[in-house]
């Protein structure tokens, strides 16, 4: 039985921060065969949102309050099933200062960043 997987190229994006001085990206867009398909090309592309957003800044303008929150930390906690591990893998150096280093292959187990279903995943989150 063969298992099923993919493997995500990805980058570093260098940042002037003390906190996270390297930022590594994930690109879900990318093929990694000539006329293969990517991680995204798999996903159920979301619907449009636009009316919804017309419909909340419309809400926003007549309620008395608003609230506004910073999202970035619920990325992250967007969990994948189990059995979607092996098509979020990646490759990774053991040893960066050692040109030989052998590598080693990682899963994520939770929804990437660059993921088109990402968004609408998150907006339909159930609180629990």
């Amino acid at each position: 039985m063969t298992t099923l997987r993919h493997y995500l190229p990805h980058y570093a994006v260098l940042k002037n921060s003390a906190t996270m001085p390297i930022r590594i990206i994930f690109n879900c867009c990318a093929e990694t065969k000539q006329n293969s398909v990517s991680l995204n090309d798999c996903l159920q592309t979301p619907p449009s949102l636009t009316q919804r957003l017309y419909d909340v800044m419309f809400k926003f303008r007549i309620g008395t309050y608003a609230y506004t929150a910073d999202i970035c930390k619920v990325f992250p906690r967007v969990d994948l099933h189990e059995e979607d591990h092996n098509y979020t893998k990646f490759l990774w150096i053991k040893d960066p200062n050692d040109p030989n280093s052998e590598l080693i292959s990682y899963r994520f187990a939770s929804v990437l960043i660059g993921a088109t279903s990402l968004l609408f995943l998150l907006q339909n989150l159930r609180h629990t």
